[in-house]
């Protein structure tokens, strides 16, 4: 079980997403994005809150969840120049070593919602559940 938000964020993230994909809007170019949404400043990135977390990663309780965004849009990695590159592994660098998880999707990935290139830092509390049972629908999440 990669990773699962609650049913509750599932239903708002989807609603947000329609919403940004119908006014044709970037989540994270947009100047909704709010001041209490951001962590941090780099140079190239921000450091923001994922205001949709995810509730599990990896059979564990996410306890912290915060995602690594290009200030300019873009849309996948290559596109990032030497000192945004640069930045970018000192950055999610940082976060590997406080115990932080590191995922992105493919600008290609058929599950990416947002095409704004945006890598999620995860961290959770390191203990493993005995068992999970997920059913996708109607979204029944049993842990032990």
């Amino acid at each position: 079980m990669p990773h699962y938000r609650s049913h509750k964020n599932q239903k708002l993230y989807a609603t947000h997403t329609k919403k940004a994909k119908s006014l044709g809007a970037c989540n994270f170019c947009s100047p909704d994005l709010g001041k209490d949404q951001v962590v941090s400043v780099h140079k190239h990135f921000r450091i923001i809150r994922n205001i949709f977390p995810y509730n599990k990663w990896d059979s564990r309780v996410v306890t912290d969840h915060v995602m690594l965004v290009p200030i300019v849009h873009t849309e996948d990695l290559s596109a990032l120049g030497d000192d945004a590159s640069i930045e970018f592994v000192k950055i999610i660098s940082s976060y590997e070593l406080n115990g932080y998880n590191i995922y992105a999707r493919s600008p290609k990935s058929g599950m990416k919602s947002v095409p704004h290139q945006h890598t999620h830092l995860i961290k959770n509390d390191g203990k493993q559940y005995n068992a999970v049972i997920h059913l996708e629908k109607p979204y029944v999440s049993i842990t032990f």
